[in-house]
């Protein structure tokens, strides 16, 4: 049987106490350690949309960029956007043929298995042109998307994010620096 007198007066010593208390700042310690750890240890995985000038007519081309910044690498990434504002993002006049780049970027069948910390990943994106066929996206349209992926644990991420079309070589559309 339990003496609750004892064991009262035990609690009552200040020795007890420091114990109880060093203990539980220990197993705090710990635990916001490893959740720090896995904040920190971790893919992060971003999108921007960069531009390639062409010689015919003037268009500007672009390419959907997909980095992972993070210090882990990153499997199973997809890009998703609401369906409605992906077609409205989309310029109705452009060919079937170029429009279908925009849309398969963001189709649950498209997967990129694995990138690495550090690394980039590209696809074509369309473009911007005099020519209504071939202008598929029309400059300084946005559209939000939400880039889903997972780490080598299977742990789920998302990040969602606003893409903007326009020239990625100068922040303000303008540059003093030719353009490479």
């Amino acid at each position: 049987m339990i003496n609750f007198d004892a064991w009262l007066e035990d609690w009552k010593d200040p020795r007890t106490l420091v114990s109880i208390v060093s203990a539980f700042v220990s197993v705090t310690s710990l635990y916001c350690t490893r959740q720090f750890w896995l904040a920190t240890n971790r893919p992060i995985v971003c999108a921007s949309i960069i531009t390639e000038p062409l010689s015919f007519e003037n268009p500007i081309s672009y390419n959907l960029a997909i980095y992972n910044a993070g210090n882990r690498p990153a499997t199973n990434i997809k890009i998703n956007a609401d369906k409605e504002a992906l077609e409205s993002f989309v310029n109705k006049t452009a060919s079937k043929e170029l429009q279908s780049m925009i849309y398969k970027c963001f189709s649950d069948k498209i997967v990129i298995p694995l990138l690495i910390n550090g690394k980039e990943n590209y696809t074509g994106f369309g473009m911007t042109s005099s020519i209504l066929e071939n202008n598929v996206l029309s400059y300084g349209s946005k559209l939000s998307i939400v880039i889903t992926y997972s780490d080598l644990e299977n742990r789920n991420y998302s990040s969602y994010q606003v893409l903007i079309v326009k020239d990625s070589k100068a922040f303000s559309d303008q540059s003093w620096k030719q353009k490479p």
